[in-house]
């Protein structure tokens, strides 16, 4: 009866180690983003200094908008074409992705951060 107790408590020890694991990696990638995408500020503090003060505001909201835009391309067509599994029934294409198309089918927590993650690389 110890022996079973023993394992079944190295098991439930070894699952809580595997979740810390998973929200430690996802804590690091979003960290990482969360940098990588603060790059968009100097970017935009670099393209103000490079223009007429008349024409800051104007530069500013192109970099803003720049963020949005990539965010919506990223949303609908970039995670799909570089991370995109196949439909079933279909083929893995080597090229292109073709699946996942508007976040369709990730719902895992590590699937989120890394949409997340390399999201910020497409913005910036």
């Amino acid at each position: 009866a110890s022996d079973t107790s023993l394992i079944m408590s190295l098991t439930e020890a070894g699952a809580e180690i595997q979740g810390l694991y998973n929200n430690l990696d996802a804590n690091f990638l979003l960290n990482s983003a969360y940098l990588v995408f603060f790059m968009q500020a100097g970017f935009a503090m670099l393209c103000a200094g490079s223009v007429r003060s008349k024409n800051t505001k104007n530069i500013l909201i192109k970099n803003v908008l720049d963020a949005c835009v990539g965010a919506l391309a990223w949303f609908y067509l970039g995670y799909g074409f570089a991370f995109g599994t196949p439909s079933k029934g279909t083929g893995m294409n080597s090229f292109i992705g073709n699946g996942n198309f508007a976040m369709k089918g990730v719902s895992s927590q590590k699937e989120i951060a890394m949409y997340l993650f390399q999201w910020s690389f497409s913005a910036a």
